[in-house]
Order: C-alpha cells, then sequence, then structure tokens
C-alpha cells in the first residue's frame, strides 16, 4: 500500500477499488503475511480458563423473522 496516504489524508487505493466483500481475500491481496497460517505466534504457556457465552434474539413478525446471534469471550460480569 502507499506509504504517503496519511500526509494526504485520503485512503490507500486498494480501499477503493471494487472487488470481493472478503476480508480475508482483501487481506490475501494487500498484506498476506497479517494472515491466521503465515504468522508464527508464541508458544501458549499454561492453559486458559475464560468464561464466555453466547447470545441469541429472535423476533416474528408479520413481514417475517428477525435472528440474531453472537458469541464472544467475556471476563467477569459485564
Amino acid at each position: 500500500m502507499e506509504a504517503n496516504t496519511r500526509s494526504t489524508g485520503r485512503l490507500p487505493a486498494a480501499f477503493l477499488t471494487p472487488g470481493s466483500s472478503s476480508f480475508m481475500d482483501f487481506l490475501s491481496d494487500q498484506s498476506p503475511e497479517m494472515l491466521p497460517g503465515n504468522r508464527s505466534l508464541p508458544p501458549l504457556q499454561g492453559a486458559i480458563e475464560a468464561p464466555h457465552g453466547t447470545t441469541i434474539v429472535a423476533a416474528s413478525f408479520p413481514g417475517g423473522v428477525v435472528l440474531a446471534g453472537d458469541r464472544r469471550a467475556t471476563m467477569g460480569n459485564m
């Protein structure tokens, strides 16, 4: 990507080029070294036990159904 875009305040051309809506496709074209399979991670030391949860909400109405879900890691009360 262009290095001088910060001084002009404009997005690099890669962000304005039509293409796939897939972030993974964009990343593989622009910064393939950032893909999960292309970087090395430090070794894990000890098991990590973190609470997690899933939220699912559904609502029906005369025109159809709306369904939403969210799964994220949480730590403590929120």
